[in-house]
Order: structure tokens, then C-alpha cells, then sequence
């Protein structure tokens, strides 16, 4: 089903928005129900996550990734939107966030796939400059009308993920006041860079990726990763894409474009420095597109750098004899799987920055019922606590 739209840049217009407060209600209410799956597929434990219930003082502004696979360059015309497919994609990757507060999603000219493949920098910068005209002004829209001091969480996936840069880029990196408002940004699954031996100085001039998980939660950093089957070689960036681009550059996507020579590419480890058993593979249940299952005890992952160009979150299947559940990732490339494979250690790390970085308690929610776990609530320490 494709949506009429009013003109894509005019925001104050509901239905230019997937999710947004002013809509009344949308796919970010939907209930959150986690269902820990066992090796036999019975079901274990169900989590219920609890709605917000109104404005926590924390925002969520997701932007989605490439829906439009044509290898033809061009932006996707207002009328082609597939807001049923969307609307998917934002549910499986940051449906669960949704927990934290209110969630802002706009609907927005995308460059096609084939964009990121072109040989001509120019009209590949124009493009991808037209898909951000749309996101800068629905954001710009967020802060003048629904912001009002808010702490702000940015995420977004792949092409997504080059518009949260861009977002920081333009608003956050040389901005102290903005960048205070910032509890962490995730464009996630992006080949990310900084200066040699620091975790600055590369696509975003003084923003940092965030610290190793197990050194603190900063406040105001950017939790990044790409996602491989372990012990694959990791392909080289290719010189087409994006962070080569000068125009982008020039456009203030990003601060610098990648030079092997000063730079190296920069992932958050999720706390997998060394291999470990994954805490859990989230993922929306593809019958109904409302609940969610979890997998625990399936997968381990480590963070390897292969070279200064080449690293990733590596992810080795640990199934015993007699499991069951599906292995649905192959090949050596799991970039479509990035967000369910670190769902629920992301939940648990946006938890505690939340609480390190803004006044805002987590599960400080107006509800008489309401249920929260602590303190991973997808491992098999947790403690579901119900709140009077």
C-alpha cells in the first residue's frame, strides 16, 4: 500500500511522518513483546516492555534505510514510498526502542540503491543531498515544535545511518548546546572512520564513537558496527561509495572524506572485545509483524580489525546438535541482520545512558502497571520487577 503524500518538505503535515506525537497513535505504540525461544521452539519467557505513555524528556528520531533496490540512480519520487515497507523495517530494527520515549519518523525522498554505486561523484552527491533536504527539514521541524529541551537518540541503518551522520555533522559537531542535548547516536551498519588512534577527526570533526562498553556510558557518542560471519575476509571499501565523495564534503555530509593514510575504521565492541556467547538475536515475528522473539545461545560475536580498512562485528554460529531455530544469515555479509544481532545489548546500553546522561530516570512512566527488568532484560540474570 503506498500513502498520498502533500508535499514531502512541508512537516507540520501528519501524514508526512511515519511516527510522530501529533498522529494520536502510530506503529511505535504497538505493544512490545519479547519471546525467548527456545532450542526445541517452546516458548521460555515472555518480556512485556512498557509504553511511555506520554513525553519521558526523551525523543527518538529514526531515520530507515534503502527500501528502493533499483540499480538506477535517482530519488524516489513522493508517490513510490512504500510506507508498508517501511513501517516493517522501523519495527524490526528500532521498534523496541520505542520503550524510551517518543519516536519521530519521517517519510523521506531516498536515493535509490544504485546510487551508491555511481562512478559520476557529482550527481551521486546531488542525490543523496536531495534525500537529506527532506530528513534536515523534518528534523529542523522536530526541534522548532516538539523538542522543547528534550534529550534527543538518533538511529538509523545504512542510508539511514549517512543521514544521522549528516544530521550530526550539520548539527551537532561544532555546536556544544546541541551536542548536550545528544544521549547517543546509532547509524548503524556504515562503514565508520576516525583519525588514527583516535575515535574522532573522520566522517565527524570532534563527535566520538563511543568508548569500549565496559569503560563507562559517555554521553553525546555514536555507537557504530558492520556485521560479518566470522572468520570471513572482510571486502575493502569500495571507491564509489560515499566517504570518498569530495562533493559530500563540500555538501557537509561529512567532515572528511577516507584517506588510508590518517584514518582507520572505528566500530563500538557492544562488549565482544574478546568472543563471547552474543546475549541474544532479536527479530520481529515475520507472522504477524507485532510481536518479537529472542535467541539466546545461538550466536557468539567479536569485534576483529582486519587491517586499518578492514574490521567488523564477526558472528560464528554456536548451535548444538538438536536446535532447531533457523539460521537464516548466510553468505559473509550480514548487513541486513545488523540491528537484530546487537537488539538487545543496544536496549540495555541506551538504558544506561539514558540514566547517565539526561534527568530522566528510566521507567519514570505514569502508568499503574507497569513491567521493567534489570538489569539486561534479555539475559538469563534478569529480574522482571512489576512496578505498583
Amino acid at each position: 500500500l503506498f500513502q498520498v503524500f502533500r508535499g514531502l518538505r512541508h512537516y507540520d503535515l501528519p501524514e508526512n511522518w511515519m511516527c510522530h506525537p501529533m498522529k494520536g497513535s502510530d506503529i511505535s505504540l504497538l505493544p512490545m513483546n519479547v519471546y525467548m525461544q527456545k532450542p526445541d521452539l517452546s516458548i521460555d519467557t515472555m518480556i512485556q516492555y512498557p509504553q511511555p505513555g506520554g513525553n519521558t524528556g526523551v525523543d527518538i528520531f529514526y531515520i530507515y534505510p534503502t527500501l528502493n533496490l533499483s540499480l538506477i540512480p535517482y530519488n524516489t519520487p513522493i508517490s513510490a514510498i512504500d510506507t508498508a515497507y517501511a513501517q516493517y523495517v522501523f519495527r524490526q530494527q528500532a521498534g523496541l526502542i520505542s520503550q524510551f520515549g517518543r519516536v519521530f519518523v519521517p517519510y523521506y525522498r531516498q536515493a535509490s540503491l544504485g546510487t551508491f554505486f555511481m562512478i559520476n561523484q557529482q550527481s551521486q552527491a546531488n542525490i543523496l543531498d536531495s534525500a537529506f533536504k527532506d530528513v534536515k527539514a523534518s528534523f529542523n521541524h522536530y526541534l522548532a515544535n516538539y523538542n522543547n529541551g528534550n534529550k534527543i537518540i538518533l538511529i538509523g541503518h545504512s542510508q539511514g545511518g549517512y543521514h544521522v551522520q549528516a544530521l550530526l555533522r550539520q548539527f551537532f559537531d561544532n555546536n556544544p548546546a546541541m551536542l548536550s542535548k545528544l544521549i547517543v547516536a546509532v547509524p548503524g551498519g556504515n562503514f565508520y572512520y576516525s583519525i588514527q588512534g583516535k575515535r574522532n577527526g573522520g566522517g565527524l570533526e570532534n563527535i566520538e564513537v563511543c568508548p569500549p562498553s565496559d569503560s563507562g556510558y559517555q554521553c553525546g557518542c555514536v555507537i557504530t558496527w558492520k556485521s560479518f560471519k566470522y572468520n570471513s575476509d572482510i571486502n575493502p571499501p569500495s571507491v564509489v561509495l560515499p566517504f570518498f565523495n569530495p562533493y559530500l564534503v563540500t555538501n557537509n555530509f561529512f567532515y572528511s572524506i577516507f584517506d588510508s593514510a590518517y584514518h582507520q575504521v572505528k566500530y563500538f565492541d557492544f562488549g565482544y572485545d574478546q568472543y563471547d556467547t552474543l546475549t541474544a538475536y532479536s527479530f520481529l515475528n515475520p507472522v504477524d509483524s507485532v510481536d518479537y522473539f529472542s535467541w539466546q545461545n545461538m550466536y557468539a560475536a567479536e569485534l576483529v580489525e582486519q587491517s586499518l580498512s578492514k574490521a567488523g562485528l564477526m558472528i560464528d554460529n554456536v548451535q548444538k546438535m538438536g536446535d532447531l531455530r533457523p539460521d537464516s544469515m548466510t553468505g559473509k555479509d550480514f548487513h541486513i541482520y545488523d540491528f537484530q544481532i546487537v537488539q538487545a545489548d543496544l536496549m540495555n546500553i541506551i538504558r544506561k545512558m539514558i540514566a547517565n546522561c539526561s534527568l530522566t530516570e528510566v521507567g519514570d512512566i505514569n502508568s499503574s502497571k507497569n513491567i521493567f527488568i534489570y538489569p539486561n532484560p534479555l539475559n538469563s540474570s534478569a529480574i522482571i520487577q512489576l512496578h505498583p
